[in-house]
């Protein structure tokens, strides 16, 4: 019957009980994850590349003063400059981030070190088309000096793990609701919002736009997400073990295109194509 009480997912209770417990879960997953990518974002991005850009002024003295693409002088510290790149290269990288990192996770190695290692690959894969581009004139400008190249790659790719321990340090002290009328899953639900439509209206278009093919792949993976969620709202805990199989066959073809694509970019900004 309809009213029983039945263990779904885990859950004791109604199916529609259960059904609610599984969806305020996923939402926590979301914010989570949504959460640690901004944290990642904003350190790394943000505050680590206010910094990689000084020191590419220090590295190549002759680029100083020069205008780049967007307008800034290199060397030039002022806060119109910090505001925007913390914005652009902090809170919006970091939403960027989340967004793969949200998609991406299930599966992902269990296993912490495992984990860290995987998201060096994701970030590299997914996070070099973003930031690195072949013919950007900004590389001409600095000579493409190889530790300048090599802060860049590196700022990506430590950005993986920054967002793994986030996700970790957060997972631990955010409450799990066990229902859809629990305060804190109408948070998780504001916050989910949100990155949803940052996602479908910025992450998607920007990395499209920079590379269908990377971003076409990368969605593929959302897909199998996606249905990973259905999944646990029938209430099933883990994902089936061919929806398993996959969605990690999925990921690796996506970080293949993603890695081949990120060579192609790096060796362009060292000047060696």
């Amino acid at each position: 019957m309809s009213g029983e009480a039945t263990p779904v997912g885990g859950f004791l209770g109604t199916p529609n009980e259960a059904k609610a417990s599984a969806g305020a879960g996923i939402l926590r997953d979301i914010a989570v994850g949504g959460l640690a990518g901004l944290f990642a974002g904003v350190i790394i991005g943000g505050v680590g590349g206010r910094i990689a850009m000084r020191l590419a002024a220090v590295i190549v003295p002759g680029a100083t003063g020069l205008a780049t693409e967007n307008g800034q002088r290199v060397g030039d510290v002022t806060l119109a400059g910090t505001l925007a790149l913390l914005f652009f290269g902090g809170v919006l990288a970091g939403v960027v981030a989340g967004a793969i990192w949200v998609v991406a996770r299930p599966w992902l190695p269990s296993g912490r070190r495992e984990r860290l290692l995987a998201s060096i690959v994701l970030a590299l894969a997914f996070g070099t088309i973003l930031l690195i581009e072949a013919d950007n004139p900004d590389f001409l400008l600095l000579r493409h000096h190889p530790v300048v190249v090599g802060m860049l790659v590196l700022l990506i790719a430590i950005t993986g793990p920054a967002v793994v321990l986030a996700d970790a340090w957060l997972d631990r002290r955010l409450s799990v609701p066990r229902s859809l009328r629990r305060p804190s899953a109408a948070a998780y639900a504001v916050v989910a919002a949100i990155g949803t439509l940052f996602t479908v209206g910025l992450t998607i278009p920007a990395m499209a736009q920079t590379n269908a093919l990377v971003t076409f792949a990368l969605a593929c993976v959302g897909l199998t997400t996606l249905l990973v969620w259905v999944e646990r709202l029938s209430g099933t805990d883990r994902p089936t073990p061919d929806l398993a199989r996959l969605g990690r066959v999925v990921l690796i073809a996506a970080v293949a295109i993603g890695l081949g694509t990120a060579l192609v970019e790096i060796a362009g900004a060292f000047g060696l194509s």
